[in-house]
């Protein structure tokens, strides 16, 4: 982006920003219309242009800022200090969940990114990098875990995989609901309940009594 750009209110950049994201994450880069882009933010293909030089700058730029939002957003804020996997989870889900109510337009845009392969080289470079957020967060949930929690007679590497794959369902589930929707409070309380509950019951099912 150049100085242009840079010198526009601060709400102004934000709305030509997203509505790139809305576009490049509904789409895929390959099929994503700069025509779209700019009818939506209410600017010509040439300010477009001027502001970010090509349609593959322009999405380099919200990789860059959507990684960075998702790094201090959401890696940043884990507890490394927690060792029960499911006290992990309960607290990663709600800094995700605040994250993506706050900035929902760059986490779309970040699955996106996956969801629709293309050929430009560009792509694929941002792939590997978001693809490296994944892992992150990933690791952190198979890692330092306190084991003894668990049932005698589990293999706990196991027992965590089978919990991820319980709870990933879940969470996409989950967020495919949240996506496009505010939720009222009762609504939202309901929702953290029913998650709370599920959290519960994976609880009773792989840990010791009391624990």
């Amino acid at each position: 982006m150049n100085k242009a750009f840079l010198e526009l209110p601060e709400k102004r950049q934000q709305a030509i920003l997203n509505t790139a994201y809305e576009e490049f994450g509904a789409n895929g880069y390959d099929r994503a219309s700069t025509n779209a882009i700019v009818s939506a933010a209410g600017i010509s293909k040439g300010t477009l242009f001027n502001y970010f030089g090509s349609k593959i700058e322009l999405f380099q730029t919200l990789v860059a800022t959507a990684l960075e939002l998702v790094k201090t957003t959401y890696i940043s804020q884990l507890d490394h200090d927690l060792r029960d996997f499911l006290e992990k989870y309960r607290q990663a889900t709600q800094v995700k969940y605040h994250a993506y109510h706050t900035h929902p337009h760059e986490f779309n845009f970040f699955g996106g990114v996956f969801l629709y392969e293309s050929n430009e080289p560009a792509v694929r470079k941002a792939a590997k990098r978001m693809e490296q957020i994944r892992v992150d967060a990933e690791a952190y949930f198979r890692q330092n875990n306190d084991t003894s929690l668990f049932l005698a007679g589990l293999d706990p590497p196991q027992a965590i995989r089978l919990m991820q794959y319980c709870l990933d369902g879940y969470e996409r589930d989950m967020m495919r609901d949240l996506r496009g929707h505010t939720l009222a409070a009762d609504k939202s309380e309901a929702l953290w309940e029913d998650f709370y509950r599920f959290l519960d019951q994976l609880r009773s099912v792989f840990y010791r009594k009391g624990a």
